[in-house]
């Protein structure tokens, strides 16, 4: 969760990085213009220090709505010793720089739980709600942010509200014709499976919250409210730590000294921070800057129960050494994201994403179909902390376990430009007759740990998933009972040891007759693990691209190159005598749909480059180890021979 804190910061639609020409964020129309102005005063009213930033349109990308700007130049000092200390030495340690702060938001205007549970006409009911688990946390927030909007210009915090988006470029908002456009990827079963879950919460909601407004006299929420609110939310909200006092970053660093008289109470509130949520996400070049929530200290005298003068503040923060000029967005991360996280929550994807990954599920027959291997099966991957699925990141980005780093020449060949084991040919992925089509340049495979574990179990047959069922309860009982005893043990290692094939091969011919026949065992597991993962890239790849997905990746990237130019163009013209509204919206519509599509397409094709990419490395690695294993055979069979003579 305190991970989660910085990740799920933004907004909804920015479109960081994007390719197409940036918006210019000078110019607000005289109707924006006028609202941010009452968003820029009412912050200040509620406590905000804004004095050194403004929200306009943002610089992001097409969709990106409204960024922060500095108004004022601003600059933080890197951390160290400075370089004339040497002249004026001091005794200890030098103390680390205050952060620069370029503007801070009260907690107690933030939309958290706090907050609808202290409302003058709600508080009870949300309080009662909570208590009765009808609504959790999140949940709650998301109501009571739709009962907000219903309240229009009564509500406290109207002038915020009127500045949000009214639609979003999230999958669950598309229409079918834009979710045909992810056919084939995880991604679109997820937005399936998310708005049957919404429709399912919205059934249980509607009814209360339709006598909640009547109540106080709202109009009836509809099931576009309920959406809207949800986007809101996940597209906007923060996971916020509130340490007891102090900041947030100095409370984190004491729980992780492992120092117990250094930890200081951390509590997460779910919410959304009004002002900070305009920063929108960079991953290249760096954000400047980052957010934490700071508690006034208490005096050390002070009892457990006496208020301090000022409450906790939301503070956004240069990182150090980082500069911000005036009229500069302010960037800030929302974590290492793939980009089906990003388009998921904030409706954009990142091309050459380094944080993008590829799903893949082991298929399970129906539960009812089971028989003993398979029960077995799924309880060895409960055991392991597994399920029959997992995240394959760019191969070149898989840290090789001896060396702790990625593969020497991996990143190098998945750099160049055309490069075989960045995007290669269908052929080349796919196989013709079987055969992989990589040729020795081919940097190893790299499995990661857990992708490995989850591929033997399902190749082991019975009686190997007892004993590896077997060794894993006795490690856990090691470790159990040396906790217990205060004397830690090293973590477990669940897959099989690392074959190096260029090892093997140096190796095998000084082997005895036993150790060949254990080597060969060894191999022949991770043949059929490795068999296996092939067969699972094969079935995406023909997902991904065949007649039931979107077509080939050079499609793709063909239609990409035509897309960012037709956006580049002027948008069509509406028909003279039109209305300005409907011209208006029939343009806006038009900009949408490029959008979608473009996100889209960047989105399914980093999904085919990934799938490519992992296919051509198995393959070539299945290849090396067929080879290795027919030479090794010949010599177990001619010391067999040499042994019976």
């Amino acid at each position: 969760a305190l991970a989660g804190a910085a990740a799920a910061t933004g907004v909804a639609v920015a479109m960081a990085d994007a390719q197409a020409p940036a918006a210019t964020p000078s110019d607000a129309s005289g109707e924006q213009a006028s609202a941010l102005q009452q968003l820029h005063e009412w912050l200040q009213s509620q406590g905000a220090d804004v004095s050194k930033v403004q929200a306009k349109p943002s610089q992001a990308g097409p969709g990106a709505g409204l960024g922060l700007f500095a108004t004022a130049p601003a600059s933080a000092p890197r951390p160290g010793t400075p370089w004339w200390s040497w002249l004026w030495p001091r005794r200890g340690a030098p103390a680390l720089p205050e952060p620069v702060t370029l503007a801070s938001f009260p907690l107690a205007a933030a939309i958290t739980l706090r907050t609808a549970c202290s409302d003058p006409q709600l508080g009870e009911q949300f309080s009662w709600m909570v208590d009765k688990q009808l609504l959790d946390e999140r949940t709650a927030v998301m109501v009571y942010l739709l009962i907000e909007k219903l309240r229009g210009d009564k509500s406290r915090f109207a002038p915020w509200i009127r500045t949000l988006p009214r639609s979003f470029d999230v999958p669950i908002t598309f229409a079918p014709t834009d979710l045909a456009e992810l056919r084939g990827t995880a991604l679109q079963g997820a937005a399936a499976a998310v708005t049957r879950r919404l429709r399912d919460t919205w059934s249980r909601l509607e009814a209360p919250l339709r006598n909640l407004t009547r109540e106080l006299g709202l109009p009836a929420p509809t099931w576009e409210d309920w959406l809207w609110a949800y986007c809101v939310f996940w597209s906007r909200g923060q996971s916020l730590p509130v340490p007891e006092s102090g900041s947030a970053s100095s409370a984190l660093i004491g729980h992780s000294s492992g120092n117990g008289s250094d930890k200081i109470p951390i509590q997460i509130l779910e919410g959304l921070v009004p002002g900070l949520d305009f920063c929108n996400h960079r991953h290249s070049p760096q954000p400047q800057c980052w957010w934490e929530v700071v508690v006034p200290e208490r005096p050390k005298t002070a009892a457990p129960t006496c208020p301090v003068k000022d409450g906790p503040m939301v503070r956004l923060q240069l990182h150090a050494g980082g500069t911000a000029r005036a009229g500069d967005e302010l960037y800030i991360s929302y974590g290492d994201k793939s980009n089906e996280e990003l388009l998921m929550l904030y409706g954009f994807a990142l091309e050459k994403n380094p944080h993008d990954h590829l799903m893949l599920f082991c298929p399970l027959p129906p539960q009812a179909e089971w028989d003993d291997v398979m029960y077995a099966r799924i309880e060895l991957l409960q055991a392991y902390g597994l399920r029959p699925q997992f995240f394959l990141p760019h191969p070149d980005q898989v840290a090789a376990p001896a060396a702790g780093k990625p593969v020497k020449g991996a990143a190098a060949a998945g750099k160049k430009k055309g490069s075989s084991a960045a995007a290669p040919s269908p052929a080349a992925a796919v196989g013709e007759g079987g055969a992989a089509a990589a040729d020795d340049t081919t940097p190893p495979l790299v499995l990661p740990g857990e992708v490995l574990d989850t591929l033997e179990v399902f190749v082991l047959n019975f009686q190997e998933l007892s004993v590896r069922s077997k060794t894993l309860q006795a490690k856990m009982e090691e470790r159990r009972a040396a906790r217990a005893a205060g004397t830690p043990l090293e973590a477990v290692t669940q897959h099989s040891p690392v074959l190096d094939l260029a090892s093997l091969r140096s190796r095998y011919p000084g082997m005895g007759l036993a150790e060949l026949r254990h080597s060969l065992q060894s191999m022949g597991l991770r043949m059929a693990t490795i068999t296996t993962f092939i067969r699972l890239l094969e079935l995406k790849v023909v997902d991904l691209e065949g007649s039931e997905g979107t077509g080939s990746l050079e499609a793709d990237e063909e239609l990409l190159r035509s897309l960012d130019q037709a956006t580049s163009a002027p948008l069509l013209a509406a028909p003279s005598g039109a209305p300005a509204a409907a011209a208006t919206q029939q343009r806006e519509e038009q900009q949408q749909r490029q959008r979608r599509l473009r996100a889209a397409l960047v989105y399914r094709m980093g999904q085919k480059q990934l799938a490519r990419a992992w296919l051509v490395r198995a393959k070539a690695e299945l290849r090396g180890l067929m080879a290795v294993m027919r030479e090794m055979q010949a010599r177990q069979e001619a010391l067999e021979r040499a042994g019976q003579q």
